[in-house]
């Protein structure tokens, strides 16, 4: 579970590196994530994660929380 250190939300981004197609025309170019075959993406520990709402920004080991800290389901 990840949890921002902040403010506790879970309304969280993360820094991903994807794959692409790179087309390249003329003087420029642009990239596609949709054609790659396997369309496979990574993040770790060391990625970039931000707090969409308190805008809190740190490497995602260090919004990285245990079941222990997850709110309980119990009323």
């Amino acid at each position: 579970m990840y949890r921002c250190p902040e403010c506790g939300s879970t309304n969280l981004e993360v820094v991903v590196e994807v794959w692409a197609t790179l087309i390249q025309k003329g003087d420029g170019f642009e990239t596609d994530t949709t054609t790659p075959t396997d369309a496979n993406h990574e993040w770790g520990d060391n990625s970039a994660m931000r707090c969409r709402d308190c805008d809190a920004q740190e490497i995602a080991e260090r919004f990285e929380t245990d079941a222990s800290d997850s709110p309980s389901s119990e009323s």
